[in-house]
């Protein structure tokens, strides 16, 4: 078996390499003329990029030379495996640009990959799309459109080293979204779309960028595989609208990659990127990816994500002027990773955040109690270890309408002067779920002017009481530096293990009809309130209900 394969794989190479050799060069540079039959030399290129694409056969290459090719009002359809690239490495990449104008009417898509049919790759590589400026229009300077229903891979687009800047699309409408065919799907630069039933869209973006664009830079809709390695996003957004747009994804991966300074707008849906999905939900992975300086929130998703965060980074997200959406309380309103799941009724959906920093954020904030940095609704489970919170001007974290039977797992991490309290459970629903806090540090969270914020909050004292099985256990931390050390509304139950706290908070544990049991650690029980609860430390009653 192993000979056999290794004769496939010589095999496939054999064929790649052919594949190669026989490849046509097309070549295109300003000084070339777009007449039949040109691209067979330098001497003899096209003059766009354009007319070399009608030149074009399956598997050929166009080879760039460098320089600004006017390219407005161009437009071409490929349907056949193709590469374009750039003709010198040493020099910069070539500049299509589309010279301040839009496509004309009728022409909604300068590259669409369509009408082939057989799955196809096209790879782009080292080029640069520029203004492109549409108003109360719409143009994708590149449209994907899955034409296949075969189980298979449609169309697989590669971008590398590929730039979109300076691309202004402006609308007097009130509503700033342009849509296609009857799917609500906004216009990015880029546009994906998978029909109900196609074949996925694969798209692999590497070293690439967004930069300084008034538009939408993806937008997709359907069976999307999406990928991002060392590629970053500044300074663009349409609108309230943010310049990554997902719905229906398959999944959605970021490494490495930069998202940086986003203030257009105040109030967006989010600033650098929007998740939905409806049924089957979309797997997000974001490794070693930083967020900087912009409204709030960063990232929305909406619908039964699996929400992967890992090594990443969130500084500097806040509105200048709080009047966002707070339903599901604190979540809709959250500054850096909004979670959305409104059906709670079932088990779906999960958040697993580990080794990341969230400091500086929400310093704006005119609202301290409402917003939060971390909010999470309707999940079945959410896992947060060595993650660190600190300067945010907001709650840090908010777990609110748990999905049924949900769990949360928060290990190894800490919260240190954050202008808020630190982790609130609310419980706004009465479904039940076990929540575990392990080993964490709580330091110097305080509202200013506030008696009341606790460290921790679970439950809720005015609202919906928690169901009697939801379970808190709290092992292993230290809380110092605020007013309340653990707050426990109605209902909860809550298990407080090998905990210490310090002096410094004025009341360690306040419990209002809620029950608590407290086993080692260092708890002053002094300064427990109690309102009509049943609280014991170390099998010895404190206070019991009436």
């Amino acid at each position: 078996f192993f000979f056999c394969e290794e004769r496939m794989k010589g095999l496939v190479l054999l064929l790649c390499i052919i594949a190669i050799a026989n490849a046509n060069k097309i070549f295109v540079s300003l000084s070339g003329t777009d007449t039949s039959g040109c691209g067979t030399s330098q001497s003899q290129s096209c003059g766009s990029l354009f007319y070399a694409i009608t030149q074009s056969s399956a598997g050929d290459v166009i080879y760039i030379y460098p320089g600004t090719y006017a390219s407005s009002g161009m437009s071409a359809t490929i349907s056949h495996n193709l590469t374009i690239t750039r003709a010198v490495i040493e020099e910069g990449p070539p500049i299509i640009s589309f010279g301040n104008s839009c496509l004309p009417p009728g022409s909604k898509q300068a590259l669409s990959i369509d009408n082939y049919s057989s799955s196809l790759l096209v790879e782009i590589k080292q080029i640069t799309f520029a203004d492109m400026a549409c108003t109360d229009d719409y143009a994708s300077i590149i449209y994907v459109e899955s034409n296949l229903q075969d189980s298979d891979i449609s169309a697989e687009l590669v971008l590398t080293g590929v730039t979109f800047q300076d691309n202004v699309f402006t609308s007097t409408a009130v509503d700033k979204r342009f849509f296609i065919s009857e799917q609500s799907i906004p216009i990015g630069l880029m546009t994906f779309y998978v029909p109900t039933g196609g074949d996925q869209i694969v798209v692999s973006l590497e070293e690439c960028l967004f930069t300084h664009n008034n538009a939408i830079g993806v937008s997709s809709y359907g069976a999307v595989d999406f990928t991002a390695h060392s590629s970053g996003v500044y300074n663009s957004s349409f609108y309230d609208l943010p310049p990554l747009y997902f719905v229906e994804s398959i999944a959605i991966n970021f490494t490495l990659c930069g998202f940086n300074y986003n203030f257009l707008y105040d109030n967006p849906l989010a600033s650098f990127m929007f998740i939905n999905a409806s049924s089957t939900g979309t797997r997000v992975t974001l490794e070693q990816t930083s967020f900087k300086d912009g409204f709030s929130p960063a990232i929305r998703l909406e619908g039964p994500n699996e929400l992967h965060v890992h090594e990443s980074s969130f500084y500097g997200f806040s509105n200048s002027g709080f009047g966002g959406e707070v339903r599901p309380p604190h979540v809709g309103a959250a500054t850096c990773i909004s979670y959305v799941l409104e059906e709670i009724e079932t088990t779906a959906g999960s958040v697993h955040i580990s080794d990341t920093t969230f400091a500086g954020n929400g310093v704006n904030e005119k609202n301290y109690t409402l917003p939060c940095v971390v909010g999470a609704s309707g999940f079945s489970f959410f896992d947060m270890e060595n993650v660190q919170f600190t300067d945010n001007g907001v709650l840090p974290l908010a777990i609110t309408d748990i999905g049924k039977n949900g769990d949360v797992n928060i290990e190894q991490s800490t919260f240190t002067g954050n202008t808020a309290r630190a982790i609130v459970f609310s419980a706004h629903h009465g479904n039940a779920y076990t929540a575990a806090i392990n080993g964490c540090q709580f330091l110097d969270n305080i509202i200013p002017g506030d008696t009341i914020g606790a460290a921790i909050e679970v439950g809720s004292i005015l609202g919906n009481a928690a169901s009697s099985g939801s379970l808190v256990r709290i092992d292993g931390c230290s809380i110092s530096d605020s007013n309340i050390g653990i707050l426990v509304g109605q209902n909860e139950q809550v298990y407080i293990h090998g905990t210490t706290i310090d002096s410094s908070v004025g009341v360690d544990v306040k419990c209002y009809k809620g029950n608590v049991e407290i086993d080692g650690g260092s708890i002053d029980t002094s300064t427990i309130e109690c309102y009509d609860c049943s609280l014991y430390n170390d099998n010895n009653s404190v206070c019991t209900t009436n």
